[in-house]
């Protein structure tokens, strides 16, 4: 090897991580290839905001900046409260966008006028990635020009982020999404987030359509195929991520998702499930013999399902038939006369984890964790609960611990009003290491921490 440039950026980045900024600088100052590499790395992604890109325009301009054909992402956002430079015009906006030459994603804020800057005419040949910084919390005012961009661009884009499935342009323009997604050739990723009734959505005739796609994100809550046509079950094969939503548990839309996508490696799926849906028996053997062997085929997934009050029989078959291992926990619990759970089973690289959300009327119902303790218990390695419950006091804490004998990371959080009092008695807890109480005290602090275990440190 005759010179750190060859070595990979991964490393280089690592080796400036460790440096001072002073060192840093000294390195780029006397030693050329560490000047060329670390450009190559810092100037990848640039991020900039209405307080800096004219500044940025300038020192493109100068002749002693050299760095801007390592830019390959350029992120302009836009804070209305912040003292700002005047912005671009159209000419110096253009001129911006040629001096980065290999410029791979353009990512410019919602409704900004730059959006109407951007004409075919731009030196964009290697561009992938048009798109917003950041998804919206809500849809923005001025669309027009952003559909209108994606579409110029549409021979390099290979990502797509629809955030309204019946913008008035698109259906103005093209009659319909279907016939606008039919016109970018080189899709890979898709996101569909947003919609109405206005525009129905088909998933089946959306892979008509795009049908090379590796990553899919459908928001939507239409079917996933017309009433009155049967769905396609051939496999679609390049699909390697799919991140969707259900408005109910449905056997026939889960078994599409398992058939039709075979070659997937990460699934992130949302399932509404309310009082008006009815659990049958059918849906708790699809879920045993079926659904949970599928995800075991999976490289990661998070599986969220929002339950409504009265759906204890999904909630049992879920945790009895999950997969035995370490798992981690965290319950979040509340108060309110509308009992609502969030359950997320979620599986990576790294561990499997449990996470709820649950609001409950104390009036009829004891802790709602403690059921849950009694199904998975034994199996955490960590359990974090924060009470915001008003009503009533946090269970004992022996009562917990006995529930989860392999626990070695345990934070009990009570409700934010009170400070509760818990006096352990001579249980022990063998693997306990770290203990956390938030506005929890025990009682008789020295006797209390001697009895409940040796182990904390």
């Amino acid at each position: 090897m005759n010179s750190v440039i060859d070595l990979p950026n991964e490393i280089l980045l690592a080796i400036f991580g460790l440096l001072t900024p002073v060192d840093q600088f000294n390195c780029q100052l006397v030693c050329q290839a560490w000047l060329m590499s670390s450009r190559q790395i810092y100037y990848e992604k640039v991020k900039t905001n209405n307080t800096n890109t004219l500044a940025l325009l300038r020192c493109l301009d100068s002749q002693r900046f050299h760095s801007s054909a390592y830019i390959k992402t350029l992120s302009i956002h836009f804070y209305p409260y912040f003292n700002c430079q005047r912005l671009l015009n159209k000419e110096e906006f253009t001129r911006l966008i040629q001096h980065c030459t290999n410029l791979e994603r353009l990512l410019i804020s919602p409704n900004s006028v730059y959006w109407d800057y951007l004409h075919p005419g731009l030196n964009l040949s290697r561009l992938t990635r048009l798109a917003y910084p950041e998804l919206p919390s809500r849809t923005p005012s001025k669309t027009t020009s952003y559909y209108r961009s994606l579409h110029d661009f549409k021979t390099h884009l290979t990502s797509l982020d629809i955030h309204s499935a019946c913008d008035h342009w698109i259906r103005n323009t093209f009659g319909h999404l279907l016939n606008y997604l039919a016109e970018f050739n080189h899709l890979k990723e898709l996101t569909i987030s947003g919609g109405s009734q206005i525009s129905i959505i088909h998933l089946n005739d959306v892979l008509k359509v795009c049908k090379q796609l590796t990553s899919l994100q459908f928001g939507l809550s239409h079917s996933f195929w017309a009433p009155d046509s049967k769905p396609t079950m051939t496999r679609y094969t390049a699909l390697r991520y799919l991140d969707i939503y259900l408005p109910e548990f449905c056997i026939p839309s889960l078994e599409y998702i398992k058939t039709r996508f075979s070659e997937l490696r990460h699934l992130k799926l949302l399932v509404f499930h309310g009082q008006t849906h009815p659990w049958t028996e059918e849906k708790t053997r699809y879920l045993q013999r079926e659904f949970i062997p599928y995800l075991q085929n999976l490289s990661s997934y998070s599986i969220k399902f929002d339950m409504e009050a009265g759906c204890e029989v999904m909630e049992s078959t879920l945790l009895k038939h999950w997969p035995e291992g370490e798992l981690v926990a965290f319950v979040d619990v509340s108060e309110s006369t509308y009992e609502r759970t969030q359950m997320t089973l979620i599986k990576d690289q790294e561990h499997k984890e449990i996470q709820y959300m649950t609001t409950w009327n104390p009036a009829y119902h004891l802790h709602p964790y403690l059921r849950y303790l009694y199904a998975f218990g034994p199996l955490l390695s960590k359990l974090t609960i924060k009470n915001y419950t008003q009503t009533t006091s946090t269970p004992h804490l022996d009562t917990l611990l006995a529930l989860c004998p392999s626990l070695h990371t345990f934070t009990l959080e009570a409700p934010a009003k009170d400070t509760c009092a818990i006096i352990p008695s001579t249980y022990q807890h063998r693997h306990l290491t770290i203990l956390e109480l938030k506005r929890v005290h025990l009682e008789n602090a020295f006797r209390s921490w001697t009895r409940m275990t040796a182990n904390l440190f």
